[in-house]
């Protein structure tokens, strides 16, 4: 009889206890309870398995697709393995990379016209406009000797993208995953025409290759940065550096755009101590300028050695653009953003199951300058990011030719990438996330240092032109927080706007370029079209019949891919991409944005 009171005990713990973690686990990992859209289309996605034993467990313990759980590596080859390639195949893959703008064709897997065949695109005046007609604007200087350096990985196995590479692997596809047939090949020159298909459903950019298979163009080997040069700034990292007490800031940078404008916050007079919008160091005294040792800063060390099967052929370059869009917020503040992408993101692990991968990764940094001054940064990580004032993050002085022939110093700011994911941080190391325990955590280390600066596709944006186009102040930043697209699409939207607007016969307010996105004078030709395209970069969420999908307590292995930079919130008011903006003074061990 004792025995049998233990075992009912023993089921009741049992009966009470795992419908609990079934039920708190979920959403201790995703706190924002889903709309009865995201509900609905949870139900389609469970019933996507085809075994009844699979669809139970799933809606009732949380655990789905637990039969397709596998080992998955980040790579199928050794790293050295790739040293034994030939120089003919890297110069194949190299070859495979058309510049942006010739106007040439590129490679296409779609059907309806040979590569000498003219396109038959419907062309409209947004594409008619002469861009020599156009005032281009160089890049400041001011953002050019204050751009960020990444460290990536050591280890990293998915290194930085070229756009104009990725967009050539990938196929569209309406939601649900019914192909579209295009007339021409995709290229960056007319990605944004998917928005205008006469289709309700978001359209994704599919891998033309099984991810699993490992293809060569996720991995990027042939973007890695050669070595950067080993010199340290400051006599190995010591000296002072300037900062700005925050309780003293006599102007509202932290928040403005164009309606709301800098403004001052305290006697006005004292306008002329702003620095000129050169990117000069403002004067010691003035500003309430302090003093500090960087002592308490870790200084810099020697970057680890270059990844098999790469050649250096520059200091910190990548073949990989970076992309730079300058967006003004009022005549005296400039946001900086500096865009990262690559063709794969891989997932962490817990307890050696991987979750979080997705096709295609867009990160970014953003530097807020006051009158050529830089006040802040802002790192993306994950669904969101952390912000810092520009005296707490690591820096690194450089000498740059100056007009006059000379050497100059400029301060860099420097940047850290984990593996796999690519979340941006502020110092290397541990950082974990969501999770206890140290779980689930990014790594970051001082590995090759890229310098994004040597290569970019550079752009002013007006973001007014595209504000119908923002999800608003807490978009959906990466997949990490789009396991599902949208009911209705972005440029769903956009096109209900047009056609429902209040006054259809007011005149349409112009902006430059294309749709307020207009070339700097580095690039003039440079593509603009694919910045508008309001699709997601990669795969559509895999549903629970497909082998290599499965998801445990809410967390898929794999997800769907992200939205590009213009839904990034480039219209912000703050540093940070969310509402809820707090800029640290400091870098703090185990800080989090949420």
């Amino acid at each position: 009889m004792k025995h049998v009171r233990r075992l009912v005990v023993f089921l009741c713990f049992i009966a009470v206890t795992v419908p609990l973690i079934a039920w708190g686990v979920p959403k201790l990992l995703n706190p924002t309870p889903p709309s009865k859209a995201e509900r609905k289309r949870d139900a389609a996605w469970v019933a996507s398995s085809p075994y009844w034993l699979d669809r139970q467990t799933c809606r009732w313990l949380t655990l789905c697709g637990i039969h397709h759980i596998h080992e998955d590596r980040p790579s199928l080859k050794d790293e050295d393995d790739y040293g034994e390639l030939s120089e003919n195949y890297h110069q194949e893959l190299r070859r495979s990379l058309e510049w942006i703008g010739t106007g040439e064709a590129r490679r296409g897997r779609t059907k309806g016209r040979s590569e000498s065949e003219p396109s038959k695109r419907r062309r409209t005046r947004r594409d008619e406009g002469d861009k020599k007609e156009q005032k281009l604007e160089p890049i400041p200087q001011y953002v050019i000797d204050h751009a960020p350096l990444v460290h990536l990985y050591s280890g990293e196995s998915f290194w930085p993208s070229d756009i104009a590479e990725h967009v050539q692997h990938m196929v569209p596809t309406a939601q649900g995953g019914a192909p579209i047939n295009l007339t021409e090949p995709l290229s960056l020159n007319n990605l944004a025409d998917l928005n205008d298909l006469p289709l309700d459903k978001m359209i994704f950019l599919e891998s033309e290759d099984d991810v699993e298979d490992r293809p060569e163009w996720l991995h990027s080997h042939f973007n890695v940065p050669s070595d950067f040069p080993k010199e340290k700034p400051d006599e190995e990292g010591k000296g002072d550096v300037f900062f700005t007490d925050p309780a003293a800031d006599e102007w509202s940078w932290f928040d403005v755009d164009h309606d709301h404008p800098l403004h001052g916050i305290s006697d006005p007079r004292r306008l002329n101590d702003l620095g000129s919008g050169n990117g000069a160091v403002p004067r010691e005294g003035s500003r309430h300028l302090q003093r500090r040792s960087t002592d308490d800063q870790e200084p810099l060390s020697d970057p680890v050695p270059p990844t098999p099967m790469y050649k250096p052929d520059g200091s910190g370059f990548s073949k990989a653009p970076a992309i730079l869009v300058l967006v003004r917020k009022g005549p005296h503040i400039l946001d900086a953003f500096w865009f990262f992408f690559y063709s794969y993101n891989l997932g962490q692990t817990v307890g050696g199951i991987r979750f979080g991968n997705h096709v295609g990764d867009w990160e970014h940094c953003m530097v807020r300058f006051e009158d050529g001054i830089p006040r802040a940064v802002f790192m993306s990580e994950h669904a969101g990011g952390q912000a810092y004032a520009w005296d707490a993050v690591e820096k690194r002085t450089i000498k740059v030719p100056a007009k006059d022939g000379r050497e100059r110093e400029v301060e860099r700011f420097v940047l850290y990438s984990a593996v796999g994911s690519h979340a941006m941080y502020a110092n290397p190391g541990d950082h974990p996330y969501v999770l206890p325990f140290n779980m689930l955590r990014d790594q970051t280390d001082r590995g090759p240092m890229w310098d994004p600066s040597l290569n970019t596709y550079s752009y002013f944006y007006d973001y007014r032109a595209g504000l119908e186009d923002s999800p608003g102040p807490e978009p959906e930043d990466s997949a990490d927080a789009s396991v599902f697209p949208p009911a209705e699409s972005l440029h769903t939207r956009q096109r209900k706007s047009k056609t429902s607007s209040d006054d259809e016969d007011a005149p349409e307010e112009e902006f430059p370029g294309d749709r307020g996105l207009l070339p700097t004078t580095e690039n003039p030709d440079i593509a603009t079209n694919w910045f508008h395209f309001l699709g997601p970069w990669g795969d559509e969420t895999y549903g629970l019949d497909d082998m290599r999908q499965y998801r445990l307590f809410g967390q898929y292995h794999y997800l769907t891919g992200p939205i590009g930079p213009k839904v990034k919130y480039l219209e912000r008011h703050k540093v940070c991409q969310m509402n809820k903006c707090v800029v640290l003074h400091r870098i703090k061990e185990g800080a989090t944005w949420y």
